[in-house]
């Protein structure tokens, strides 16, 4: 019967790959315009986006760092180098997440490479679609391995990223879609999975 059982993780793991091929469809598009600069070290701000260093976005992914949807705020503090907090419900439930990130600008303030890697923090609830999925308060880290930003000049922004998840502690989480046993929960920590997210947000 468990082997029939679909898991979680090979759901994510399908959307992951077809993130990947969007992201490299994108940077393809992005490669075309860019031309060659400079380390994001050595080059400074373009007058458009350093007076927009903040952005609000709305997110929606598979287990990524907010979830399955949710909102983040962004600040740029040096040039490449950002903080991201967020809130969002996801399997495991509502959950807040910190990510630094490292954003090279890669065509004159229109086309980003993003990475980056935190943590979150989920608190369980019960739905409908899943029963109980997580107990006690997983806590997560989250990689988000490779991203692309495209921005316009009005401020707005489309971005996707792909990478992984790892669980580290502080509660269990069911193994499957739907847990119908106590045996289909386990400790979150070592528990892994591939994930994704895109986002639409503007810089201001």
């Amino acid at each position: 019967m468990l082997a029939c059982r679909l898991r979680a993780a090979d759901i994510m793991a399908a959307a992951a790959r077809a993130v990947f091929v969007l992201f490299l469809l994108l940077g393809s598009a992005g490669a075309a315009s860019a031309e060659p600069e400079e380390g994001c070290e050595s080059k400074p701000f373009e007058p458009s986006q350093a007076s927009r260093p903040t952005g609000i976005g709305a997110d929606a992914g598979l287990g990524s760092a907010i979830g399955f949807a949710g909102l983040t705020v962004t600040r740029v503090f040096l040039d490449c180098f950002r903080i991201e907090l967020g809130g969002g419900f996801g399997y495991s439930g509502w959950q807040l997440s910190l990510m630094p990130k490292i954003a090279v600008d890669m065509a004159h303030g229109k086309h980003y490479l993003v990475i980056g890697a935190g943590v979150s923090v989920a608190f369980p609830t019960r739905t409908e679609a899943f029963g109980t999925t997580a107990t006690g308060h997983p806590v997560w880290l989250n990689v988000d391995g490779l991203g692309y930003e495209v921005r316009n000049q009005d401020g707005f922004s489309f971005a996707a990223a792909i990478g992984v998840t790892r669980g580290l502690g502080g509660g269990t989480v069911c193994r499957y879609v739907e847990c119908s046993a106590p045996d289909d929960m386990g400790d979150v920590a070592g528990v892994w999975s591939f994930q994704t997210r895109i986002q639409f947000a503007y810089w201001f």
